[in-house]
């Protein structure tokens, strides 16, 4: 990625501009790297207003047993940041 950010590579900025949180890549395997990018998916969405693109959604539901893999202090602080937000009803409902 020489000479290009990872949100022109991916085309991150389009979709920052557009309010679309994203997984890079395969979401499944991003998710299965590291669990908790699925909560800050659903905090960042909450705090921003933005939506969750379809695909990156699906896995987020299809992968929720792999938190059970995150201590409990990780997962807390970003249930206590959904819940900080401005609007903590739609990350619960996320």
């Amino acid at each position: 990625m020489t000479g290009k950010s990872w949100l022109t590579f991916f085309d991150g900025q389009t979709d920052l501009k557009n309010g679309i949180i994203r997984a890079v890549g395969e979401a499944d395997q991003r998710f299965k790297e590291d669990a908790l990018r699925m909560m800050r998916a659903i905090r960042l969405a909450t705090e921003h207003k933005f939506t969750i693109e379809e695909n990156t959604f699906l896995s987020i539901k299809k992968n929720t047993q792999l938190l059970g893999n995150i201590s409990r202090e990780r997962i807390r602080d970003e249930l206590i940041k959904i819940l900080s937000s401005d609007f903590p009803a739609d990350g619960i409902r996320l």
